[in-house]
């Protein structure tokens, strides 16, 4: 989707101005957290918006005695029995299906959401183990493993839980919720969980929390498509997501809020991108040379391709993905800005099945790759491949999260874009890498643990201390 400021300026200008009044600080904060919370506060607006519809939907299905009939392919919509909650199934064409459960307490009502899937049919099943039996590669076989995107992790012939991060079955999604609070699997799993607390006087007052996992905006049109949102329920947390839920623009407004981020940003730290990587250009990093800091888990650097410049930022200690950012610039002066998540150094298709795509697949190993290529998509890309395409003078592809027009102030998002954690990471990345670069320059080696990673392209890692550096390459 691409989009300019203009739908997050007005949701959020009485926002804004007062931030504004309180200061700079205020501000910032108000920059940061309207994309870090947008997941949490869209979702308290899906269900205070669906609450009433949810209700109405489950009696009628209880009354036309559709329950527990989720499974059966031709029922849209069925009751699900939870042992101390009420539950809707729903069926949607993509076979990303979801499970409502909540649960009425006194003066509380608890609400959350979580995906399922079908298991894979037994004649797609059958025809992986034939031809993986009949011999062929990895590469060849993708086709056909993308096939099970749309459906549950293959269950394990011992029956063992799957720790994998792909919806369950609605049977298993049942279980866990019988077994578990609704909220902790709303979050755990799901695409988050809601509590309206009802206070005096018709008051009622909301909080929650978006999914671990799982990003509302992605859930939206397809539920808005069998749900009807309630147009009076008012609500103290997220009531811009609650009227953009109403106008099906839940999407545009989280696009338009990166846009308006994103310029904020950008403006502040731009100078600083550019010092991370003169000051990386000083000490001789690149893809295969960063420097490292906060305990050695933070590597970054910075490299210049012609017209491009690259900053490059991973937190190995955490499952946070790398962070690419790539400027273009036209007449010496910033034009659009492109970021990209890449896997973690070495974590690719090498490393993680130690061997080439062109290596014909052992059979049991297909159940591994199918849940590998399911859990990567969309695709990450991998710093290699973005060093890779600059070289040769182009902007990768795979990979793209947001691309920002400087001039225009548009910006177009991905699917990886429901990975906030750039927007809300940027200026505090930004501003450490930079002291922490500025300080081993300027021969301040102390105030951190600190030193050199080099890498090489087949994922090994090599400690170097800062003496050995720079007595290879003294200081400019």
């Amino acid at each position: 989707m691409k989009t300019n400021t203009d739908i997050a300026a007005r949701a959020f200008s009485e926002k804004l101005e007062w931030a504004k009044a309180y200061g700079k600080q205020q501000v910032d904060h108000h920059y940061r957290v309207m994309t870090e919370r947008f997941n949490e506060e869209a979702f308290i607006a899906l269900g205070a918006g669906l609450i009433d519809d949810l209700r109405t939907k489950w009696a009628e299905c209880v009354e036309n005695g559709v329950i527990d009939r989720g499974e059966d392919k031709n029922t849209e919509i069925s009751a699900v029995t939870l042992a101390n909650a009420q539950g809707l199934s729903v069926r949607f064409d993509d076979g990303d299906h979801l499970v409502f459960a909540w649960q009425d307490e006194k003066d509380l009502t608890i609400i959350a959401a979580v995906p399922w899937r079908d298991e894979p049919p037994a004649e797609l099943m059958a025809e992986l183990r034939e031809t993986v039996a009949g011999g062929i590669t990895y590469r060849e076989l993708t086709p056909l493993a993308r096939k099970f995107s749309k459906f549950t992790a293959i269950p394990y012939e011992t029956g063992a839980e799957l720790y994998s991060e792909l919806p369950r079955t609605l049977s298993k999604v049942v279980e866990r919720l019988n077994r578990s609070r609704i909220e902790n699997e709303g979050y755990s799993a799901g695409l988050g969980y809601c509590r309206e607390r009802k206070m005096s006087h018709g008051i009622s007052m909301w909080d929650g929390t978006g999914g671990r996992n799982h990003f509302v905006v992605n859930y939206a049109e397809k539920v808005l498509s069998k749900f009807n949102i309630s147009q009076d329920v008012e609500i103290n947390r997220g009531e811009e997501h609650l009227q953009a839920l109403r106008e099906s623009q839940l999407e545009a407004l989280f696009a338009s809020s990166c846009a308006m981020a994103f310029g904020y940003h950008l403006k502040k730290h731009m100078d600083d991108i550019k010092e991370i990587v003169s000051k990386s250009h000083d000490l001789g990093l690149s893809s295969e040379l960063v420097f490292a800091h906060s305990d050695r888990d933070v590597h970054v650097f910075g490299e210049r391709f012609g017209d491009r410049e690259l900053y490059v930022n991973n937190n190995v200690d955490g499952d946070d993905p790398t962070l690419a950012t790539v400027i273009t610039h036209e007449e010496g002066e910033p034009s659009r800005v492109d970021v990209y998540l890449a896997s973690p150094w070495g974590l690719n298709f090498e490393q993680n099945f130690g061997c080439s795509p062109d290596t014909k697949v052992r059979p049991g190993m297909e159940n591994e790759y199918v849940e590998y290529l399911a859990t990567n998509t969309p695709p990450l890309t991998t710093e290699i491949e973005i060093v890779r395409k600059l070289r040769a003078g182009e902007l990768p592809t795979e990979g793209l999260a947001f691309s920002y027009d400087i001039a225009s102030k548009t910006i177009e998002i991905t699917p990886l874009a429901a990975d906030t954690r750039y927007l809300a990471h940027l200026p505090l990345d930004v501003k450490t890498d930079l002291e922490r670069l500025t300080a081993v320059l300027n021969g301040d080696h102390e105030i951190d643990e600190m030193g050199f990673k080099k890498r090489s392209p087949c994922g090994s890692i090599q400690d170097i201390e800062i003496s050995d550096h720079f007595a290879r390459r003294p200081v400019p």
